[in-house]
């Protein structure tokens, strides 16, 4: 994989004052991050950007809804960032006004790794 370089989220300043950088696998990181705590919507020059993960929150937790949370994982992911292939989704609630969400996906079949979403739940969509 070539080396491919963009701006660091949560954006940053680093040591020249210039905006800091991720590169490779901590760019792809903070894509994924981007995409699904964005919610559809949310960005006025790019309304179809994100995702609509925080409009299940409030939905009650059953097979069905944990299917739909990963099928709109995989719909947002694949289109925004088309680099990556989705190997699994997990969720996890660590406590109760929280779930995390565990994304694991590999680009040009080589370099595998996990992005891992933090959903509050004590917030409004």
């Amino acid at each position: 994989m070539t080396t491919v370089k963009g701006i660091a989220v949560p954006f940053t300043f680093n040591t020249t004052g210039f905006p800091a950088a991720a590169i490779d696998v901590d760019l792809i990181n903070d894509s994924i991050f981007t995409i699904l705590s964005t919610t559809v919507g949310e960005r006025v020059h790019r309304p179809t950007f994100g995702s609509f993960l925080k409009f299940l929150i409030f939905e009650p937790v059953t097979r069905a809804t944990v299917i739909r949370a990963q099928s709109e994982i995989r719909r947002a992911i694949s289109v925004w960032e088309p680099r990556v292939t989705v190997n699994s989704i997990t969720f996890e609630i660590p406590q109760e006004n929280e779930i995390l969400v565990h994304v694991t996906w590999t680009v040009n079949r080589s370099i595998t790794s996990t992005t891992t979403v933090p959903i509050p739940l004590n917030t409004g969509v």
